[in-house]
């Protein structure tokens, strides 16, 4: 991840983001949201706002939250909107960075960013391995036809704070060599987005 590219633009994104991203977002949570099961705590990578642990305590109000995320101005709003959740600022792929041990991790249209996604995985795998009893929640954009094609070559020479995405037959192999798939969908909040969401458990016992 380009720290510094990506914090730029949540930089200027914070205030509207919610706004911006409402239907976008609202159907990622709806699915999340179907397939938590009284979580004991949750993990959001790449927290943003903190609209999802928002709706995770209204639904849970006992169980224990926590984000991590790069932008400053989105975890300011983050902490007027769940002041429950345990907040910290740094890089997602810093697992260091964790105080709690989650039953769930979500990490939601956060992707795209990393300069590297499959080491991420790797790593995110080898962390809830060890966890033991963890289940994961992950979205990105799937590059499925042409127009989502088009827009990532697009975002790669106009876009610092993008990395890379895949196309779903792409990410699905690649989470498969390090979880079990329980559940997958492409969702399609538009005419033009398609994004792949997966509920995910360890593969290693």
């Amino acid at each position: 991840m380009r720290l510094s590219a990506v914090q730029d633009d949540y930089r200027v994104l914070a205030d509207q983001y919610d706004k911006r991203w409402a239907v976008f977002s609202a159907a990622v949570y709806e699915w999340v949201l179907k397939r938590l099961d009284r979580p004991a705590s949750v993990l959001d990578l790449g927290c943003g706002t903190g609209k999802m642990l928002s709706l995770i305590h209204d639904k849970y109000p006992l169980a224990m939250l926590e984000g991590i995320d790069a932008s400053r101005e989105m975890l300011d709003i983050a902490r007027r909107a769940v002041p429950q959740a345990s907040l910290t600022q740094g890089d997602i792929a810093d697992f260091g960075l964790i105080r709690t041990m989650p039953t769930n991790i979500v990490c939601l249209n956060v992707l795209h960013h990393l300069h590297a996604p499959e080491d991420f995985i790797t790593a995110l795998g080898d962390y809830v391995a060890a966890l033991q009893s963890s289940d994961v929640f992950l979205c990105d954009f799937a590059l499925d036809g042409l127009l989502m094609k088009a827009a990532s070559l697009y975002w790669r020479k106009k876009q610092d704070a993008y990395g890379q995405a895949y196309s779903s037959a792409a990410l699905r192999n690649i989470l498969a060599e390090q979880f079990t798939i329980i559940d997958e969908d492409i969702l399609r909040p538009d005419s033009f987005w398609r994004l792949q969401i997966y509920h995910l458990k360890s593969v290693r016992r």
